[in-house]
């Protein structure tokens, strides 16, 4: 009975496209019917807390959840046995049993879920060091020496912990706020009213920095942390040179006016081939081409016009920034009609810089 009720509830469409979401980060497409998550593929492998519990190795999950996860397994087994074996335990233990094997299911898949299986651990952690301490001899000793153990592997991602708030680094935010002091919008995004599509040009960033530009600059971002707009800034960042000419009709089809450029390497790949570009070397692509160039001009339609205060020491010796503003001026001549493909905002403002 409690095989073939599971296989019924598995079958049912709201939970089948449930499971198929949770494998979605390996398997792909096919979301779209279920409606869970329709984004591409390429982005979500991006995303750290999309990847599998254990896709990185043990330290990490015992680090999050301490090594009291290692008691979940044993004391899921141990549930099921009472609950298979001794009807009266059914009404108290089927429920945490049930929820334990779904959270540990859910948190495998996808590591975001840890929030959810914290709590089934510290309850598998508790019932083996009260078990211990009641059954065994000298089991006050043992159970203490099991909290001290569970808990050592927590003690150092803790303390780093404590310095978090600054992962994105003051430079970022400095530079992004200096932007909007360079070139201010003119009106308030947050405001009661609201901006008419095409009235504030928008910035083309990295999509982990989407939010983050339309924070500080006020102007809205071609892709963000949602995954909007992560094929457009990925087919941008890994364009060859011979289509830089597609690239200045396309910022410009996109009313972008600032273009930011960062060392992107270490996704560059993941990025060419979610557009195609998979055969385009590193050291081609446009991000690179930009953003490594000592020319305040390094294309005809890019002017450089601000950089980050920190950033790295190249082997030459020189001074890279750890990110770069380009003013998109698009000629005249190469400008796309917005009328074509279908444009994402109206026409752009004057190329005057404020």
């Amino acid at each position: 009975a409690v095989t073939g009720g599971s296989v019924v509830a598995l079958s049912w469409p709201p939970i089948a496209d449930g499971v198929r979401h949770l494998l979605s980060a390996t398997s792909g497409g096919g979301l779209v019917a279920g409606g869970y998550d329709v984004s591409p593929k390429e982005w979500l492998q991006l995303i750290f807390e999309y990847r599998p519990l254990f896709s990185s190795g043990m330290a990490r999950p015992l680090g999050e959840l301490s090594g009291g996860l290692l008691a979940v397994p044993p004391v899921a087994l141990w549930w099921g046995w009472r609950v298979w074996r001794l009807p009266n335990t059914r009404a108290r233990l089927a429920l945490p049993l049930i929820a334990m094997c779904a959270l540990t299911a859910m948190a495998l898949s996808q590591r975001r879920y840890v929030y959810y299986l914290s709590v089934m651990v510290a309850l598998a952690l508790a019932v083996a060091v009260v078990h211990i301490s009641r059954r065994v001899s000298r089991g006050r000793w043992l159970a203490a020496v099991l909290v001290f153990l569970a808990l050592a592997p927590i003690v150092r991602p803790l303390a780093r912990q404590t310095r978090i708030g600054s992962a994105a680094g003051d430079d970022v935010f400095w530079t992004l706020e200096a932007l909007g002091a360079l070139d201010p919008t003119g009106v308030e995004p947050f405001g009661p009213t609201s901006v008419a599509a095409g009235e504030v040009p928008g910035v083309l960033a990295p999509w982990s920095l989407g939010h983050l530009v339309t924070l500080f600059t006020g102007r809205p971002a071609v892709a963000d942390n949602f995954g909007y707009g992560f094929e457009r800034q990925s087919w941008i960042y890994t364009a060859p040179p011979e289509a830089d000419r597609e690239v200045a009709r396309k910022l410009d089809r996109w009313n972008c006016r600032y273009l930011i450029t960062a060392d992107l390497d270490s996704v560059l790949v993941t990025y060419a081939e979610a557009v195609g570009h998979g055969s385009v070397p590193l050291d081609r692509m446009l991000v690179n081409r930009v953003h490594r160039s000592g020319s305040r001009r390094p294309l005809e339609f890019l002017e450089l016009v601000l950089v980050s205060r920190t950033g790295s020491r190249m082997a030459d010796g020189s001074f890279l920034p750890r990110l770069k503003v380009f003013r998109i001026r698009v000629p005249e001549n190469w400008a796309a009609s917005r009328a074509d493909e279908g444009a994402l905002w109206a026409a752009p403002e004057d190329g005057v810089l404020r």
